[in-house]
């Protein structure tokens, strides 16, 4: 079901500084935390479990290190924050951080991907008040150029009558290449994207 890792430095361990929900699939994943306190810690990894018996949680490999994590996450669910993403301030309007349903009528997901309850997060943006061709922007921290291909795989959710376009480009320097774009409504339930 879960695993979250607390830094602990008092009585109480608090909320949990990284969690992962669900399925992962038969695959090691990494996960990296940056470590900001000024006294002593300790890491506490908590295993939780689900519904049934058909499920591991497995660590390795558990490696503490002087200085910040450099190499960004390459992949989030938004369950604690925008996991190094951040908003674009030059464009017309923000994402918005969420969980459960959209103010909107008739638009939106009901829940996230990931948990697929109203306690999930994801992002979104809202087309109320806004004029047409107005964009917001998502930016993905920097990751390290390809030695090989990569693959992006992402879940999205456009429902509603005035849907406009979902773009991901790939920025190179001063080069913005256009990777996948889906436009208007593509029905109350989420899709995976790929490119």
């Amino acid at each position: 079901s879960t695993l979250n890792v607390y830094v602990k430095t008092g009585l109480s361990l608090g909320t949990p500084a990284w969690k992962r929900f669900s399925n992962k699939g038969d695959q090691w994943l990494n996960g990296h935390l940056n470590i900001d306190v000024k006294t002593n810690f300790n890491v506490i990894f908590e295993a939780v479990v689900g519904r049934g018996y058909q499920g591991d949680i497995a660590l390795d490999d558990i490696f503490l290190s002087n200085g910040p994590c450099y190499e960004p996450p390459t992949s989030c669910d938004f369950e604690l924050d925008l996991c190094g993403y951040t908003l674009d301030q030059n464009a017309d309007f923000l994402w918005t951080r969420k969980s459960g349903r959209t103010g909107s009528y008739g638009t939106g997901p009901s829940a996230d991907h990931t948990l697929g309850t109203d306690q999930g997060y994801y992002v979104y943006v809202e087309a109320s008040y806004k004029k047409k061709g107005q964009k917001a922007r998502l930016l993905s921290p920097n990751f390290k150029g390809p030695k090989a291909d990569k693959c992006l795989k992402f879940w999205y959710h456009m429902y509603g009558t005035n849907i406009g376009d979902l773009n991901v480009y790939l920025i190179r320097g001063p080069n913005n290449n256009k990777l996948w774009t889906k436009t208007g409504n593509q029905g109350d339930s989420w899709q995976m994207g790929m490119t």
